[in-house]
Parts: structure tokens; sequence; C-alpha cells
């Protein structure tokens, strides 16, 4: 057990070590300056509503709170977007994740927001998470590995089942975006390291998403560029959209969306069985 610890913690030290060599992923693109202004720009595009709510609750030390910024910094970092250059040591999805959402463990565990302003809200956003749990597993189960960099393999459109399911588990994907990216969290709004790295977590969100996409366009990056406008747009007039439907509609489509994938990741399932026995 105590190699296995060293291990761990040796891989760690030499992956934060490759990180600081590739400056301009921190800096530049994918991260940094590219990361910041894609954030600023999606978080106007949502048209997001002032918070009416104080924060409550006990603060963090500063460097807590700055960790809601740098943690999906460091994450939109290693994603491997068209031209961001090779990079040895790609996370898996488990891991973004885990970095992607923790400004959001910071609002909860502070208890920024009223009791009954974020039980609704949590609601929505389990069952988003579990469709999004499923539209992983989907492409997970097609590529073979969680590993970012194997969502951006290319997926043959003459294969038609295969490309199929792909395509059930992309929909299924960016349907989970409205909620856990649309959602206004209220008294989010009056904490800066917090409401930056909130800010953060949605661009994390929509990058992630698009990675499956990346190879279509073969690594072109003004393919790149549109796709991730055409979906930032989608997403911007589904989430207003959202925020008008009564509640039956929306657990109507949600349902729906929901048993479509659980058929799809069981059918998978399945078939793989099915070839190992074989």
């Amino acid at each position: 057990m105590l190699a296995h610890s060293f291990m761990r913690v040796s891989n760690m030290t030499e992956w934060l070590g490759a990180l600081g060599l590739a400056w301009p992923r921190l800096l530049i693109y994918p991260g940094g300056v590219f990361a910041l202004l894609f954030a600023w720009l999606l978080d106007r595009s949502l048209g997001r509503q002032a918070a009416s709510s104080t924060p409550h609750g006990h603060p963090y030390p500063i460097l807590i709170d700055i960790s809601a910024v740098v943690l999906p910094l460091i994450l939109i970092s290693l994603l491997p977007l068209p031209l961001s250059g090779f990079f040895g040591y790609t996370p898996d999805l488990i891991t973004a994740l885990v970095l992607i959402e923790w400004p959001l463990c910071l609002v909860g565990s502070r208890g920024q927001t009223h009791e009954g302003a974020l039980s609704g809200i949590s609601r929505d956003f389990w069952h988003a998470y579990l469709r999004l749990i499923l539209s992983i597993l989907v492409l997970v189960q097609i590529n073979g590995s969680f590993r970012l960099d194997t969502l951006t393999n290319t997926i043959d459109p003459l294969d038609m089942a295969t490309y199929l399911v792909w395509l059930v588990g992309m929909l299924g994907w960016w349907a989970a975006l409205v909620p856990l990216v649309g959602r206004d969290w209220p008294g989010v709004e009056a904490q800066g390291f917090v409401r930056h790295g909130m800010h953060l977590r949605a661009a994390g969100h929509v990058l992630l998403a698009c990675l499956p996409i990346m190879g279509l366009i073969q690594g072109n990056l003004w393919l790149a560029m549109i796709c991730l406008a055409g979906l930032v747009a989608g997403l911007a007039g589904a989430t207003r959209y959202h925020r008008r439907l009564p509640v039956r509609q929306i657990c109507f489509w949600r349902t729906g969306i929901l048993v479509a994938l659980v058929l799809v990741l069981g059918w998978e399932t399945y078939m793989a069985l099915v070839s190992q026995l074989m």
C-alpha cells in the first residue's frame, strides 16, 4: 500500500511538473486568456439574472476561494482542443468532473443560498447529472476508455449503428447542459472568486461537450470555433426556452431523454456481452 501511495504521489508530481512546462496552455490557450474570455462571453450569452439573495454562511480562507478559479482553469488547460498541442498527461472524465464541479461544491458547502431556493435547483441538478453520466457511459462504451482524448476519436458515418448510438449520447449530453449550465444560482453573483469559478465551470462543461465533435472536424480551428459558437447559441436559446416551459413539459422531456439513454446503454452493454461470449 505504501508503494502504491508513493507511486500516486510521484505520478501527481510528474503531472504537475509537465503542466508547469506547458505554460502556453495555462496562460493563453486552451486555458488562460481563452478560457476567461470564453467564460465571460458564455455568461453574457446565457442571460443570467442578477442574484436577489444575500449570501450567508462562513467564509472560506482566501486560498480555498482562489481554488474555485484555479481548478476549473487547470481542467480547461488540459482539454485536447484543436491546435492546443500534444500533452502527454490527459485526465479522465471522472477527474475532469471533479475539477470542474469544485466551485459548485464550495457554493453548496458554504450554504450561500436559502434552503427553499436551493432545494428546487438541487433536484433539477441531480436529474441533469444523471442524464449527463448516462450520456458519458454511452460514449465510453463506443470509445472504450474514460480518457478525454478518446472522446475525439472519429466515428465512421458508414457504421450506422455506432453512429446513431454516438448521436444519442451526444444529444443527451447537450440536453443535460441546459439545467447544468443555464441555471441561476442565488447568491453566487455577490462572491468574487466563486462567481468567476462558476463562470469557468460553465465554460468547462460546454468545452467538454464539444470534444466528441472534434474528431469530425479534423483539428480545424475555424470549424471548431464555428461549432462552439453554434453550441453556445443553441444553449442560450434552449436555456431561455427552458425557463418558460411549464413543469409538466420539463418532466416529460426529461423522462423521455432518460428512458432513451437507458435503452441505448442497455443495448450497448448487451451487444458487448454477446461479443465477449462469442
